[in-house]
């Protein structure tokens, strides 16, 4: 593959990963006042959001290392957060949402 072509498989797929970011902010954002209500259907979506979060960020973090890859450098691997089971989940862009938006409000993690 030439490097243009590189480069705009990295720029489609960052787009595509932001929009996928901000469709589960708004979801997260729409389910606060249900998971204050403690409403436990709307804890578990918040936290199967938590992991596509997660998810989200692992693919962020594996597009960057093909980029590095692509433009000659050796970076090293991302580590895989659901390999290190005895590591805490990382800090998402969600968790940083939902803290903003609830004043750290615990909600359910699995």
């Amino acid at each position: 593959m030439d490097t243009r072509t590189i480069a705009e498989a990295y720029f489609t797929l960052g787009t595509r990963i932001e929009e996928s970011q901000a469709r589960v902010s708004d979801a997260a954002e729409a389910l606060i006042p249900l998971v204050k209500r403690g409403d436990a259907d709307a804890v578990s979506a918040l936290d199967n959001l938590r992991k596509a979060a997660v998810s989200m960020q692992a693919e962020r973090l594996w597009a960057e290392y093909l980029w590095q890859l692509a433009s000659g450098k050796t970076p090293v691997p991302p580590v895989d957060p659901a390999a290190t089971s005895d590591r805490p989940q990382p800090h998402t862009f969600l968790d940083s949402l939902l803290g903003e938006l609830t004043d750290y409000i615990r909600y359910g993690n699995s």
